[in-house]
């Protein structure tokens, strides 16, 4: 039996609900949109500013979960990877009953004119730690009908768009999945650093990744799981170059227009058999002659049924290219990302090359191990540059014409017109050989510090390197040859510089110099030969004044490339028809001497170092003596012994700081015995000297010019002074 009036009191109670959900849902709806409008609620979003912040600048909620923000911004930092997302306007939904199971779910939104922008930055944010129970982030449609701007670094893309995307993420290195999703974009730009590359173009894109953990597939490595296709259709502004007289380029965009299209289909990290590539770029080109060109560079890639194909070619461009093109080819169909030598180890193909080129920085490291070496240049090349598996393979051959090149070499520089060859050839065990030649046509030498300061010029250098193996080892095998023959030398006093201030002094004369020095990087080995050939050379020792003619038959050998100072074992040293002209009392005709050095080093510095040991002969010691004093001087029986025939003798020549030092000084033949030491410190000379005939001797005592005669106890007197060289020991 039912209760009297039960029948109206159920919709009552239903009406009862039905106001408390409205009141409630009302009041949902004013807390909320309250909370949107004040700035009670940012702090609570962006509870880790480094990592996330979103900033808008009102908004609104007309149904629980239903919400629309205007300008908008919401941006972040992942490891060194900025990010910023804003917006005109943003609306969209989000699921309720998902925030039970810690799922955010938007279930679709719009954007009004969206902007993304990326870049890198430092420092890295370290990456959270690992949660499975992270917030899980879903978005099953975003939408976007309006216009698109995304900031790569330097690099823009804007246009209008048509886009529809969907993904999900789980935060604290969860999973990601970009399900199938699309772009269409028409009337759009692409720029970089501010300058329009591409416009009017129009961009069809479709893209899922398998779903993956970020710290599984870092960086490019998510291409492995990418599917993506590519439809651009573009136009690409031309562009205008001057070429300087140095051979610097400065460009900038033109009104000519060029034409970019792809057909690009990739399917995890892999281009589809059938994708392409085309760009034809007009240029117009002003050299510094005030010749101008136009012409179109064209780049084409294929992607084949095993590998990519790719050729370029460039117009010619006065006082820059006559030719250039390259075909080549990626082995597989792989992308070509870095890092960049695995890229290189499939490459194969052939670039043909006639252009100028305003430097050698492009072979500098070959050069890596060779202690203070340099070459420098500028000029045309012409040939083909043959590339197997990423190296320079038999095939490549160069011809450098109407160049003009600078070498530095032990302390040298030579500058002058040249010409040059390099060939790669095959060698022993499969390796591939360089052989490279460079010859100055005429050169000018000079100390490599001043190069303003000529000693003289030659025709004919030769610069011969070999080596085997690829660039990037190339330096530890490099073998390099430098060799002339008669360099002129118009007026020896300008070698004065490689002497010690004191003692010695060019005056007058000329010559020539031949050479032949090599350098071996793997025997880590440097030396060779030169030969100077001076005639009439005129030079002043102390107080006398010498003419005659002078040959030096070097032979220099180093310890290693790093060393400086040269061994010079086998070393000549040769004086002909030398006559004393000053002072008059002391003239003497047809001196000669000749030198063996048994021991010594030296360098090319300026001064150079010099530290040796000889062994002469000597035509008579007539010089000698006037060294220590003139003829005159001393004892009648001296004088009688002075062109008593030929003597043996024996030195060391050192330079000490500014000084010259002459020790160990010793001269003998049947008749007579001579010793000495002698050093040129200031104008006037110091050093002691001891003669002796049979029974009869006499000590010379010189100090600053002023001489002391000693007849009785020379010997004793000499041996009782301390040498220059061992004391400078």
């Amino acid at each position: 039996m039912t209760p009297v009036g039960a029948p109206a009191a159920r919709p009552r109670r239903m009406l009862r609900l039905l106001r408390i959900a409205l009141v409630g849902v009302a009041a949902y709806l004013v807390l909320a949109n309250a909370l949107i409008n004040s700035p009670l609620l940012e702090p609570l979003v962006n509870r880790k500013p480094e990592r996330f912040q979103m900033d808008w600048q009102g908004g609104w909620m007309l149904w629980p979960g239903r919400i629309t923000l205007t300008r908008v911004t919401l941006g972040g930092q992942a490891r060194s990877t900025a990010w910023e997302i804003g917006a005109d306007r943003a609306r969209g939904r989000i699921a309720l009953w998902p925030l039970l199971r810690r799922e955010l779910r938007f279930a679709w939104i719009e954007a009004d004119a969206p902007r993304v922008s990326v870049r890198q930055v430092e420092p890295a944010l370290p990456a959270p730690p690992h949660g499975e129970r992270a917030l899980r982030l879903v978005f099953d449609q975003v939408r976007v009908d309006s216009t698109l701007r995304l900031d790569v670094g330097d690099a823009t893309l804007e246009g209008l768009a048509q886009a529809e995307a969907r993904w999900y993420q789980q935060l604290r290195g969860g999973p990601f999945e970009l399900l199938p999703s699309r772009l269409h974009l028409q009337q759009a730009r692409m720029l970089h650093g501010g300058r329009v590359l591409v416009h009017d173009a129009t961009i069809d894109a479709a893209a899922r990744i398998d779903a993956h953990r970020r710290r599984e597939h870092p960086g490019a490595a998510i291409l492995d799981l990418l599917v993506a296709e590519l439809r651009l259709d573009a136009d690409a502004f031309g562009l205008v170059a001057s070429i300087a007289e140095d051979m610097q380029v400065a460009t900038r965009t033109s009104a000519d227009s060029g034409r970019i299209e792809a057909r690009l289909d990739l399917d995890h990290g892999l281009l589809a058999p059938g994708s392409a590539l085309d760009l034809r770029l007009p240029l117009a080109v002003t050299a510094f002659s005030g010749l101008t060109t136009d012409g179109e560079a064209r780049l084409a890639l294929r992607a084949r049924d095993d590998d990519l194909a790719l050729a370029l070619d460039l117009p010619p461009i006065p006082d820059l290219i006559q030719r250039a093109s390259a075909r080549l080819v990626l082995a597989s169909r792989r992308l070509p990302l870095p890092p960049w030598p695995q890229q290189l180890a499939r490459l194969d193909g052939d670039i043909e090359l006639d252009s100028k080129f305003p430097s050698l920085a492009a072979i500098r490291p070959l050069f890596r191990r060779l202690q203070d070496f340099e070459l420098e240049g500028r000029g045309e090349v012409k040939g083909r540059i043959r590339v197997t598996a990423g190296h320079l393979a038999p095939g490549t051959a160069l011809a450098i014409r109407d160049a003009e090149f600078g070498l530095s070499a032990y302390a040298h520089r030579f500058q002058g017109a040249a010409h040059a060859r390099a060939d790669i050839e095959p060698g022993d065990g499969g390796e591939a050989r360089l052989v490279a030649s460079v010859v100055l046509d005429r050169f000018d030498l000079a100390p490599a510090g001043k190069p303003d300061a000529v000693l003289g010029s030659g025709r004919d250098l030769r610069l011969e390197l070999a080596g085997t193996g690829q660039m990037q080892t190339l330096a530890d095998s490099l073998d390099v040859r430098l060799r002339f023959r008669d360099a002129r030398l118009p007026d020896l006093a300008r070698f004065n510089r490689y002497l010690p201030p004191h003692g010695v002094k060019l005056l007058a004369g000329r010559g020539s110099i031949d050479a032949d020095m090599r350098m071996q990087v793997a025997e880590n080995r440097s030396g060779g030969t030169f030969l100077l050939r001076a005639t009439e050379a005129t030079l002043s020792l102390g107080e006398l004044v010498l003419r005659g003619n002078l040959l030096v038959d070097a032979h220099l050998a180093a310890a290693s490339l790093a060393e400086r100072q040269f061994h010079l074992p086998g070393t000549r040293i040769a004086l002909q028809h030398v006559g004393i002209l000053r002072p008059e009392s002391e003239t003497t005709r047809g001196w000669w001497g000749v030198a063996e050095l048994k021991d010594g080093l030296m360098d090319f510095e300026q001064p150079m170092a010099l530290a040796v040991d000889a062994q002469v002969k000597l035509r008579d010691v007539a010089p000698l003596l006037s060294v220590f004093a003139q003829r005159r001087q001393f004892p009648t029986w001296i004088r009688r012994l002075i062109d008593a025939g030929e003597a043996d003798a024996s030195a060391r020549l050192q330079r000490q700081g500014e000084c010259l030092v002459v020790d160990d000084m010793r001269a003998n033949n049947d008749r007579f015995d001579l010793e000495g030491r002698i050093r040129y410190c200031g104008e006037q000379p110091s050093g002691q000297l001891h003669a002796r005939w049979g029974v009869l001797g006499v000590g010379v005592d010189v100090d600053n010019g002023q001489r002391q005669f000693r007849l009785k106890g020379a010997k004793k007197w000499f041996e009782a002074q301390p040498g220059y060289v061992r004391a400078a020991n």
